[in-house]
């Protein structure tokens, strides 16, 4: 990072008006937890070309990062405006920071648009299983984690414990310790699935 500081300083001084140089410092900086920094360099950069997506970008991860759901979802938001051709990991991406605010409805739409460029989306499937957890919605919750158990086994060892869950709460214990016996075959280290899991072998 220092390296790359030097260098986009350099170019920076070689050509003021450079925004690329300008989005490597702000990169930086974010990278460095120097958020105020990255701020101030995106709005800079925003200020001279409003669409400038590099600097969005940014400014949705340091949103993110400072934990601001809402501003991170609208910064996210405004990209999508401006891509028509966004990949399915940038709707997933709004999917994820406004399930983190809250908005599990605004989220399950997000994510439901990533699912129709990318139906295979591990993304889009793990989030909506969580979403459908959190709103006990057992039945949608176990089709969208067995998907990713199936199709992306060893992507995320959470899947494994959340379907246990959904699971238990069905009544069907014996199917939850064996969804975590199988989890620790693929992750035996993981210590949320050992404490689950009343065979940790």
């Amino acid at each position: 990072l220092a390296d790359a500081k030097a260098a986009f300083t350099t170019a920076l001084r070689l050509d003021a008006k450079s925004l690329d140089a300008a989005d490597g410092l702000a990169t930086v900086a974010r990278r460095e937890g120097h958020y105020d920094t990255a701020e101030l360099l995106c709005r800079q950069i925003l200020a001279r070309d409003p669409k400038y997506v590099p600097a969005m970008e940014c400014m949705m991860r340091v949103q993110r990062a400072r934990e601001n759901w809402d501003l991170a979802a609208q910064w996210q938001a405004g990209l999508l405006k401006i891509k028509p051709d966004a990949a399915p990991d940038e709707f997933s991406r709004l999917g994820e920071v406004l399930f983190q605010g809250g908005k599990y409805d605004l989220a399950e739409r997000a994510f439901f648009a990533a699912l129709e460029k990318e139906p295979y989306s591990y993304a889009a499937h793990r989030n909506l299983g969580e979403i459908y957890r959190n709103k006990k919605l057992w039945d949608k919750a176990e089709a969208q984690y067995e998907f990713v158990v199936r199709f992306h086994p060893d992507a995320d060892a959470g899947t494994y414990a959340g379907l246990a869950e959904v699971y238990r709460a069905t009544g069907r214990p014996q199917s939850a310790v064996e969804i975590l016996r199988k989890g620790l075959r693929l992750f035996p280290d993981n210590s949320d699935l050992q404490r689950l899991s009343p065979v940790t072998k």
